[in-house]
């Protein structure tokens, strides 16, 4: 018979990269003493950084992945509700405005006057609901892309802009932004600024999206997209699927990050993938209060 583990992380979780991307074997459970790794998540060292963010780029690559199994353990970490899913082409190379747009929809829960004379989401009993974009979160689309200096014409948004751009949004309407960089060798600092409620603008310099997911019986079916392009989303989560033979032998492992993929794509495709296979240049902690 088929076993099926999940556990959902509730505190602090330190995952080495090693850990994160490696493929496992002989293993009754995961550590980092035991990882051996055949990939590496990338992080772009500052001088190597194109430091203008213009959206998702050219596909270059679309292909399937299966992986078989007996069990699999899942471990994962997001805000509760997630995170409001905009979508836009107002603006060119609009990626990096559009994600602070979904970072101020959320914090507005906390914020009652960050978008003026309107409720981001609805809410039933202890349960959020995300409102889709409509005139005023256009209006905050339009604040943010001018307020970030961002330019149309092929050189997007800069880092220090976004964080220029999310202050002085904030400031204008009352509000203090802070923000911290929580990217480094392990994910325990990414994962503690989600369970704090912190949602983390990942900048990515190329990167693989799972635009598809099959899961069966001892089968999980991936089709993975590549893109090449300077892109940033907003990200409420994280989440390592734990594969294992009859044996209870790790067979290797997938880490993703839970996003918000805003501009053309529909709010379904939500997972970016790690293990090697996207480069992240920056991946920071946000906070509006």
């Amino acid at each position: 018979m088929q076993k099926q583990k999940k556990t959902v992380a509730i505190g602090g979780i330190a995952l080495s990269i090693a850990m994160i991307c490696g493929v496992f074997m002989a293993a009754k459970s995961p550590s980092a003493a035991q990882a051996e790794s055949t990939c590496e998540v990338q992080t772009c060292a500052a001088e190597q950084l194109y430091d203008g963010y213009c959206g998702m780029g050219e596909l270059t690559d679309t292909y399937t992945e299966t992986i078989n199994y007996d069990h699999k353990e899942t471990v994962s970490v997001e805000i509760p509700y997630g995170l409001p899913f905009y979508s836009s082409t107002q603006y060119d190379d609009a990626c990096t405005p559009i994600a602070g747009t979904v970072l101020t929809g959320y914090f507005d829960r906390f914020c009652e006057n960050l978008v003026p004379n309107y409720k981001t989401y609805t809410q039933f009993g202890s349960r959020v609901i995300y409102r889709s974009m409509g005139t005023q979160m256009q209006g905050v689309l339009s604040d943010l892309y001018s307020l970030m200096g961002t330019n149309s014409g092929g050189t997007g948004t800069t880092f220090n802009g976004f964080n220029s751009g999310m202050s002085a949004y904030a400031s204008q309407h009352g509000y203090t932004y802070s923000w911290s960089n929580v990217w480094s060798s392990d994910l325990s600092s990414y994962g503690a600024a989600i369970e704090s409620g912190k949602p983390v603008a990942v900048f990515l310099m190329g990167f693989s999206l799972v635009s598809a997911e099959s899961t069966s019986a001892g089968k999980d079916v991936f089709t993975i997209s590549e893109y090449t392009g300077n892109h940033v989303v907003a990200s409420y989560g994280y989440k390592i699927d734990y594969y294992y033979d009859f044996a209870d032998n790790l067979i290797t492992s997938r880490t993703y990050l839970t996003v918000i993929n805003g501009g053309y794509l529909n709010s379904s495709i939500k997972y970016i993938c790690l293990n090697g296979r996207s480069n992240v240049a920056y991946a920071i902690s946000t906070w509006i209060e």
